[in-house]
């Protein structure tokens, strides 16, 4: 088998692309970013979470404002198309706040 660059989905057999189609650096930073600044009020909301067995609205709208909800759905369909490791990172800073949030 092959490593080698290539565009994402025109890998010829055997050949494992080195680079996937990912949303940009910019906006994976300000992502993670944006998800770090959410995490305080994440923990604050814990006990209340915890309680009503759901999300605060509040924190659902700022995640769907933030296009979490979005991070795998292709491009295609309004998502993010986000690569894998973009959204583990998130998914996993979201748990470190909250394991109901992650």
């Amino acid at each position: 088998m092959h490593v080698g660059n290539s565009t994402p989905g025109a890998a010829s057999p055997g050949v494992v692309p080195t680079t996937l189609a990912a949303v940009s650096v910019d906006t994976a930073s300000f992502l993670l970013k944006s998800v770090a600044a959410l995490a305080p009020e994440i923990r604050a909301d814990a006990a209340a979470i915890e309680e009503a067995g759901r999300l605060p609205d509040a924190l659902l709208g700022h995640l769907a404002e933030l296009g979490v909800f979005r991070l795998a759905a292709p491009r295609a369909a309004g998502g993010l198309e986000a690569d894998p490791l973009t959204l583990y990172t998130l998914v996993h800073d979201l748990a470190r706040a909250d394991g109901s949030v992650g």
